[in-house]
């Protein structure tokens, strides 16, 4: 670089730099964006009978797991939030192939809950931290 303008070798200088910190990075997979932090799950219950929420199906980028729900009751009409959890199995930034919620659903013409019972839901969007996914039982 003899002879050169001494902006035009910062310019190079920088730019190899800059390249070669950006190659470190992307090997070292520190622009992954990591679990989803702080995420909520939303039920409303538009069903004609109260029912338990168990837990949630979800098929993340790194497995498929159960989000436990605890036999969450929640009456006709009737609205429930969890807390916030951090989903290991899903990155920020990343789409769940499919939720499935699975719960009961009381019987009053028999006084029992008729368990068992799941609904697939297959229209997810992206995951971010501090989402709440909504789930409508119909």
């Amino acid at each position: 670089m003899k002879g050169s303008h001494p902006t035009a070798v910062l310019v190079k200088r920088f730019s190899l730099v800059a390249a070669a910190a950006s190659f470190l990075l992307s090997a070292a997979g520190v622009a992954q964006a990591g679990d989803c932090r702080n995420v909520k799950f939303h039920f409303h219950n538009e069903m004609s009978s109260k029912i338990k929420v168990r837990g949630i199906e979800i098929d993340g980028n790194e497995g498929t797991w159960t989000e436990d729900i605890s036999n969450q009751e929640i009456n006709t009409n009737g609205h429930y939030t969890t807390n916030g959890r951090t989903l290991n199995k899903l990155d920020s930034g990343k789409t769940p192939g499919y939720m499935t919620v699975n719960y009961d659903k009381w019987d009053s013409a028999n006084a029992q809950w008729l368990t068992d019972r799941s609904k697939k839901f297959d229209d997810r969007t992206e995951c971010s931290d501090n989402k709440t996914y909504h789930f409508k039982m119909q």
